[in-house]
């Protein structure tokens, strides 16, 4: 009987992982185009095309050898100022995780980048429909924000049959 109890359960934890798939979203940036240099496409337009919320994750896929992703103030993301960042993305395959409302720039710093390869975007206050996750270091880099609900449901669910 226990050995059919623990079966269920852990199969019952998979379902909860399955179904919870974290907070927010997967959004890649500049969708088919990704995060290159393009002179005929927008990232401005590309933007406001989009909606992202808070948890949702920005994703930048380019070349590591030519591309970087730099998040930058209001008055670096106008000027192209490359000079110095608030965080930068250097892997080819980042993803950045929106923890607040806010506008969000970004840019490539590489020489010449930033006329075509920029884009800011806003998330609105209210557009979560999870409260905001406080930011920890590396955060974009982080496994737990796509956790959701699963660790506190699971407990819940030990405790219920029993087993803690």
């Amino acid at each position: 009987m226990a050995s059919t109890t623990f079966t269920t359960l852990l199969i019952a934890l998979g379902v909860l992982a399955a179904l919870s798939g974290g907070y927010g979203k997967d959004v890649i940036v500049g969708g088919d185009q990704q995060w290159t240099i393009d002179p005929t496409f927008n990232y401005s337009e590309w933007a406001m095309q989009t909606t992202v919320a808070v948890g949702d994750n920005l994703i930048f896929k380019y070349n590591s050898t030519d591309h970087n992703v730099r998040s930058v103030t209001a008055a670096q993301y106008e000027s192209c100022d490359t000079t110095s960042y608030i965080q930068q993305w250097e892997t080819g395959d980042d993803s950045v995780v929106i923890n607040s409302t806010s506008t969000y720039y970004f840019l490539c710093s590489k020489p010449g980048h930033c006329l075509y390869q920029k884009f800011s975007i806003a998330v609105p206050a209210g557009s979560a429909d999870s409260p905001p996750q406080a930011e920890t270091p590396n955060a974009s880099n982080s496994l737990l924000p796509r956790l959701g609900g699963v660790l506190p449901l699971s407990v819940l669910v030990l405790l219920s049959a029993g087993f803690l």
